[in-house]
């Protein structure tokens, strides 16, 4: 007798491999084999999408259009490419997100060769197809064109008129003269109209799911409504997030969380302050609209230690360290960080590489 298991337990599934641009090129060419239709199968069995000379000229048409990025040796999906997908759902063109559409006209193709099936038929069937993507995607644009949203219920914080106005992509202020406006997605993420109230009037939001990154990986963080300067020097309102390292508000930061004073190179003396996660600094701003400054004690894996943060805030460049992990080709670096206190920002400097010995030529 077999045992039995009853019961309420948890399913722990981990998502599926990501694509490399190898195990891409092999699923373009087996894409026919889960087709359920036999015809359409045989058909695409020994051509796939796209071909071997045009497969890799395919990917990087969608690296270049930015629907598809590499992390690594990881293919991962873009908001852009998702969105796109979306709207193919959305105007019913779900022949264009298919194998199936593919397998259709290669089958066809097979019963020309034969003279099972008659080419101007075909031909003209393909005809009708594009029209109607075309016809689609212009009835899709005017209505999202045409589309009348609600006005959003809060006055511009640019130049303080009542009532925002609300297209498809962004809120924004009904003067021709203002402007003020701010995305309605943020990272693959709507922002619904009661948090863009909230975003506008209290100029933030706390932590919330559903941000996706440039490498699709999911992620929450807060949001901050601030003025930068432009280009051209003019004051504009951005969105930004607020990561946990951020969330350290200055009423926390007691004498008991004092590590010392420091001399910058701007000639002024600052408190450093010590968190969970960061180095402090609340009175170093660059503009008006900043916090304060921050360094985090882990940045690309490597531990920043309080003899480095000295080091580094004291005189723009810190040891030599090692243990980086570098985000795109995943392997371990050494550099020293620079800090460059007229913007704030922080940057590698890497060591020169060693002088090969010359193999002396024989003669």
């Amino acid at each position: 007798m077999k045992p039995s298991i009853s019961g309420d337990f948890p399913v722990e599934t981990s998502p599926p491999t990501r694509f490399s641009e190898s195990t891409l090129l092999s699923a373009m060419e087996g894409a026919g084999k889960k087709l359920e239709d036999e015809e359409m199968r045989a058909a695409m069995s020994d051509r796939g999408l796209g071909t071997p000379a045009t497969r890799a000229a395919i990917i990087e048409g969608l690296l270049r259009q930015k629907y598809i990025n590499r992390d690594g040796r990881e293919l991962n999906v873009t908001g852009k490419g998702l969105r796109l997908i979306e709207l193919c759902d959305e105007m019913h063109l779900d022949a264009l997100t298919s194998p199936s559409m593919t397998g259709d006209w290669e089958a066809k193709l097979n019963r020309i060769e034969k003279g099972a099936y008659n080419r101007e038929a075909f031909m003209r069937e393909i005809v009708d197809f594009t029209e109607d993507v075309v016809s689609k995607a212009k009835a899709h644009l005017d209505t999202m064109m045409n589309m009348v949203f609600p006005d959003l219920e809060v006055n511009c914080p640019n130049c303080s008129v009542s009532r925002l106005k609300q297209t498809d992509k962004t809120y924004e202020c009904r003067e021709i003269e203002c402007d003020f406006a701010i995305s309605k997605y943020v990272a693959g993420r709507p922002l619904i109209e009661s948090e863009a109230i909230q975003l506008i009037s209290e100029k933030s939001l706390p932590e919330m799911d559903g941000f996706v990154s440039r490498f699709n990986k999911p992620f929450s963080a807060g949001l901050k409504l601030v003025q930068k300067e432009s280009k051209t020097k003019k004051l504009k309102w951005k969105t930004e997030f607020v990561f946990d390292e951020d969330l350290d508000s200055e009423a926390e930061l007691d004498l008991d969380k004092k590590v010392c004073d420091l001399d910058f190179l701007n000639g002024e003396r600052y408190a450093i302050y010590e968190t969970e996660k960061s180095f402090v600094v609340p009175d170093f701003k660059i503009d008006a609209s900043q916090g304060g400054f921050k360094l985090g004690k882990l940045i690309l894996q490597a531990h920043v230690t309080r003899e480095i943060m000295e080091a580094l805030l004291s005189t723009g460049k810190s040891p030599l360290m090692e243990g980086f992990i570098s985000k795109r080709t995943k392997r371990p670096f050494k550099a020293h960080l620079t800090f460059d206190v007229t913007t704030g920002k922080i940057g590698f400097e890497f060591p020169p590489n060693p002088k090969r010995k010359s193999v002396p030529k024989k003669s």
